[in-house]
């Protein structure tokens, strides 16, 4: 939320706790979205690449360290990390992400 529509979830949260009236104004239009990495079969992580430096990328992490062990894919509990993008629309978010995960290698053991 805060990457597309420029509201703070967190504070959001912290202002109703205290009683407060939420900002839910939103200051930004554009989109975001997230894409989940997970390995193509259950063992052991090797390695996570290709991620690449995309302009749309606002952030990846790797969940599941290398050596650590992985689930088949099935549900979240197979994730082994996410990348966040952003872009001016929808279209253009998704498009960055199509190219991001096609270029993902997931090595498992």
């Amino acid at each position: 939320m805060r990457q597309a529509r420029g509201i703070d979830e967190a504070r959001i949260y912290v202002q109703i706790a205290l009683g407060w009236e939420p900002a839910l104004t939103p200051t930004t239009g554009t989109a975001a979205g997230i894409r989940f990495l997970t390995p193509p079969r259950a063992g052991t992580l090797r390695s996570v690449s290709g991620i690449g430096d995309s302009g749309a990328v606002v952030q990846s992490r790797l969940t599941v360290q290398p050596g650590g062990q992985v689930r088949a894919p099935g549900d979240n509990d197979s994730r082994v990390g996410y990348v966040i993008l952003h872009a001016d629309t929808a279209a253009e978010v998704n498009e960055a992400a199509a190219k991001v995960i096609a270029d993902v290698t997931i090595e498992v053991d």
